[in-house]
């Protein structure tokens, strides 16, 4: 089960941070990219995710949001 906080996370090319908060029986994440580019297939919290179109990248500044079930 995941838990909810805020988190680092880095790659090796880039990093920033991941937001989780728990919303009745979903989660909220915020997806940050402080330095660098992430290219991203999916992205997944207790075995439930959302997958991305090919070629997805979010760059140094971008914020993703997204609710996950």
């Amino acid at each position: 089960k995941p838990i909810v906080g805020t988190y680092f996370w880095s790659n090796g090319y880039a990093y920033g941070q991941v937001v989780i908060k728990k919303d009745g029986n979903a989660f909220n994440v915020t997806l940050s990219v402080l330095e660098g580019n992430l290219p991203l297939e999916k992205f997944s919290i207790a075995q439930n995710g959302i997958t991305f179109p090919t070629g997805h990248e979010l760059k140094a500044g971008q914020t993703f949001n997204m609710k996950i079930n």
